[in-house]
């Protein structure tokens, strides 16, 4: 058996070539099955254009569908729920394939093939901790296998504090800020890390309306569908002008999405997904830059301009680590 990292993860036998969160239409149609750990770009693309067999989790399916063109759908696939026996397992030409929560964003998995009589773990982006919102990945073996995992943060600095810590400081700045802001900006990925912030917010104390870029609306829409995150406001566009020199408070206590009469706190906090970083001076003439906030684990060594935590969805080094040693695997390989 070969494996091969190139615009994906191939794992090629006699019997069958499968490949792992291809990121092109090529790479994908060249394979006999395609295996998606989770809806990121970075690692699925143009998933309606995929022609093989295609194994993923139900809340992966709706986020991918949710982001597709109008009249254009996901075809040829396959739901794969998470393991609990093994009547959960799926057998394709002798392969056997398993998933398991990955605890990086709703609907992620880690998978688990049995191929050629040697177990290999992916483990796909993953968390080993619970947080707001999301279960986290639980521990896998592959004894004397193949060990297939994520290296984002493999780096010493990457050593990130635990939630324990995070979200009290991360709560005590939201109060904070409040007290002399209006409205605060909040920029994170927007699947995986706004979700836990949305959860966040709505289950403590703070009194604040909630309000949501359409990519964040959209997938914080589908996982309150499976998971409860509380309650969130649609925002159209989060750098429109103030109109008439108002506040987007007040904006929207005079006429809401559906332009039905609708009161919200005085008080506001906008989440927008992380490409908003390249527009941080853009937002710093419209809005306070102190009540600006980046939640990343790119925290840990980048130096933002505004107020970050090292908040993030993915393993951090030690994590990695541990993960590796606990899965006693014959050989490890990076995607």
């Amino acid at each position: 058996m070969k494996i091969l990292k190139n615009r994906g993860m191939h794992l090629i036998s006699k019997k069958i070539h499968i490949i792992i969160d291809p990121t092109t239409i090529s790479s994908a149609n060249d394979a006999d099955l395609v295996l998606i750990s989770h809806a990121h770009i970075d690692h699925i693309k143009n998933v309606e254009k995929i022609n093989p067999l295609k194994i993923l989790s139900r809340p992966t399916f709706d986020l991918l569908s949710s982001n597709l063109k109008k009249n254009c759908k996901i075809t040829n696939f396959k739901i794969i729920e998470p393991y609990n026996s093994p009547k959960d397992e799926i057998n394709i030409q002798g392969c056997k394939i398993s998933a398991f929560h990955a605890g990086h964003c709703l609907g992620s998995f880690q998978f688990r093939i049995k191929l050629n009589n040697k177990i290999i773990l992916y483990t796909g982006d993953f968390c080993l901790e619970s947080r707001f919102g999301m279960n986290k990945a639980p521990l896998l073996k592959c004894n004397n296998g193949i060990f297939i995992t994520d290296d984002t943060y493999f780096s010493q600095e990457y050593v990130f504090p635990t939630r324990k810590t995070l979200y009290p400081k991360i709560l005590s700045w939201f109060k904070e800020t409040l007290e002399k802001n209006e409205e605060i900006i909040i920029i994170a990925q927007r699947l995986g890390v706004q979700q836990e912030i949305t959860a966040l917010l709505n289950y403590s104390t703070l009194n604040c309306s909630l309000f949501t870029h359409p990519s964040i609306y959209k997938a914080n829409e589908i996982h309150s569908s499976y998971l409860p995150l509380g309650k969130f406001q649609y925002k159209r566009h989060p750098l429109e002008k103030k109109r008439q020199n108002k506040t987007l408070t007040s904006y929207f206590n005079s006429k809401n999405r559906n332009g039905n009469n609708k009161k919200y706190n005085s008080k506001s906090v906008i989440l927008l997904p992380y490409y908003y970083v390249r527009k941080i001076r853009e937002l710093e003439e419209k809005y306070n830059r102190n009540s600006i906030m980046i939640a990343t684990g790119w925290a840990k060594t980048q130096n933002f301009r505004v107020k970050s935590f090292p908040l993030s969805s993915h393993a951090g080094y030690d994590q990695i680590l541990d993960y590796q040693k606990y899965s006693r695997a014959q050989k490890t390989f990076f995607f």
